[in-house]
């Protein structure tokens, strides 16, 4: 289960109807999994301005109860919605209906607030709209604490896998992503210690191990995406991309390539690394590529002339990609990077 929320009030002390307020509302939030706080209850040693305003900087939800118009509650308030920019709710009014009638003209931004009114702590009514209102104010903030949750667990869970099972996971999420996505996939393991060449691809030994290639045509675009998972990035790999980046593995009629010739080519490759400091050590190796588009990826654009194949067709335009997914908390979002990277989308014509 998620921790409890921190619910910081703020109201006049001292007074029999705040005080019962302030049992009613701990009572009513708890089963929502919010813990309410004011300061008096609080033991500490510290200015009580400054607890107050780290108090609300800490707290994911802010009530402020206006009975009795006290001058610091309005303060509190206020200063709560600086706070909705770092993804917490800001404050819910509330208050004894007579007692804030006039108050309100205090502060203008208060009094556009949607008050929450209580006439006395028998008030039936005021714990079931205060539970309507909490809980429709906190659910951005309940569902991305299950989602951090759940990120935590998927995290933990990679972890406990052995290297061996964690690089069979990595392929079979990747694997499955572009399949769905409805590329052409060619598993590139079946062949190790040979080099493989067919009508589509020509791709050395050395760059096969857990790899996997797809392809799409996307209108006039040629999409290609080579996947391989390794322990780390090797000190080689760029030089072992090199001859790929400049005769690209792909010169057969498999996929309609020089049958229906495209404008221009993505090139994505995927390394799915169970090390560290890959980006760094691969961008040393390729001096000329630039930050790409999402982290931890290099990119650069290039221009190739296909005459090599001994095809009549015009050089194309080729926008080559790097990615390079490290860490247990990256690698185990894989599947959710991979939607955002590689969305699926109905193309327009496959080949």
């Amino acid at each position: 289960m998620p921790a409890k929320l921190r619910c910081f009030v703020a109201m006049a002390f001292g007074q029999k109807d705040t005080d019962a307020i302030f049992k009613i509302l701990r009572k009513t939030l708890a089963p929502l999994g919010i813990n309410a706080q004011r300061v008096d209850r609080i033991e500490h040693n510290d200015n009580i301005d400054t607890r107050i305003i780290s108090e609300i900087e800490a707290a994911d939800l802010v009530i402020a109860d206006l009975t009795y118009a006290r001058p610091s509650v309005y303060f509190d308030a206020s200063i709560s919605g600086r706070y909705r920019s770092f993804s917490r709710p800001g404050a819910i009014t509330s208050g004894n209906a007579t007692t804030t009638r006039t108050a309100t003209a205090m502060s203008t931004s208060i009094k556009m607030r949607n008050i929450i009114a209580w006439s006395s702590p028998s008030d039936e009514t005021f714990p079931g709209r205060l539970t309507r209102r909490v809980t429709k104010v906190i659910a951005p903030l309940v569902r991305s604490r299950v989602a951090s949750e759940a990120a935590k667990e998927r995290r933990l869970a990679f972890e406990r896998l052995s290297t061996v099972e964690k690089g069979r996971a990595l392929f079979d999420t990747a694997w499955s992503h572009f399949k769905r996505a409805r590329y052409k996939e060619l598993d590139l393991r079946s062949r190790q210690g040979e080099n493989l060449s067919t009508r589509s691809f020509s791709i050395h030994s050395s760059m096969r191990h857990s790899a996997f290639v797809a392809t799409k045509r996307v209108g006039r675009r040629f999409e290609f995406v080579f996947c391989q998972t390794v322990l780390a990035v090797p000190l080689r790999l760029g030089q072992t991309h090199y001859p790929w980046l400049a005769f690209p593995p792909y010169h057969g009629d498999g996929f309609n390539f020089f049958d229906d010739t495209p404008d221009e080519i993505d090139e994505d490759v995927l390394v799915l690394s169970l090390g560290s400091g890959g980006i760094k050590r691969l961008q040393k190796q390729l001096p000329s590529a630039r930050p790409g588009p999402f982290e931890s990826t290099l990119t650069y654009d290039t221009e190739t002339d296909f005459s090599i194949y001994k095809r009549k067709i015009p050089s194309i335009r080729r926008h080559i990609t790097f990615h390079v997914f490290e860490s247990a908390d990256r690698l185990a979002r894989l599947s959710e990077i991979l939607a955002e990277r590689f969305p699926y989308r109905v193309t327009s014509k496959s080949g």
